[in-house]
């Protein structure tokens, strides 16, 4: 009876291997399952650096006393401000200087070579707000800057 015992006891590596491999389909089937807005991407990391950006130049113009832009030159959402001849110049803030986010999977509210200003009270020169898409189709991160306020609004 011992004999008979022990060569039913256990379990053998084939049935083993078939419970884990259930064990990673189960697990894959939930992790795919998620939401997509629980997993970050590099369009909602662009999105999110471009809210801290603006939110860095209110600061700014708040701080300074000087006005800003956001100029879109077609490949590229830079930030401005007006020179001592009324131009439009890289920003004095450093960061703000440096900050160039690509509009390559962009949309944006403004034409290429146009300046969305800002004064230094937090006027936009324009009663449109500006508005900046991040991604395409769906998970796509839109951005809606009005002057004062900044928003950041996920699209399924």
């Amino acid at each position: 009876m011992t004999q008979h015992r022990a060569c039913h006891a256990g379990v053998s590596l084939v049935e083993m291997l078939v419970v884990l491999a259930l064990f990673a389909i189960v697990a894959s089937a939930v992790a795919l399952s998620l939401p997509q807005s629980q997993r970050s991407t590099s369009d909602e990391a662009a999105a999110r650096a471009f809210v801290a950006q603006l939110d860095r130049a209110i600061d700014q113009a708040l701080v300074t006393g000087t006005g800003f832009g956001v100029l879109h030159d077609g490949e590229a959402i830079r930030f401005v401000q007006r020179g001592s001849d009324a131009e439009w110049v890289a920003h004095s803030d450093k960061h703000l200087a440096r900050a160039k986010l690509s509009a390559s999977t962009s949309r944006i509210s403004i034409n290429a070579k146009e300046v969305y200003a800002v004064s230094a009270r937090l006027i936009p020169s324009s009663a449109t707000p500006f508005r900046a898409e991040f991604g395409r189709g769906a998970g796509r991160q839109i951005v809606f800057f009005d002057g004062a306020r900044v928003r950041l609004q996920d699209q399924p």
